[in-house]
């Protein structure tokens, strides 16, 4: 049981340590890039 908890502790490191990985060199700015969708809702289209 101890093993379980050790490996599931060190699990949650590798991905706490993965995010912030991503996070570092992965800007948050980057997938915020303004797509322009046209749509055009008049009646005479």
């Amino acid at each position: 049981m101890i093993r379980f908890l050790s490996y599931l502790i060190l699990l949650l490191l590798l991905c706490a340590a993965g995010f912030a990985i991503y996070s570092i060199f992965v800007p948050p700015e980057a997938p915020n890039t303004p797509i322009e969708v046209e749509v055009d809702l008049s009646p005479d289209a």
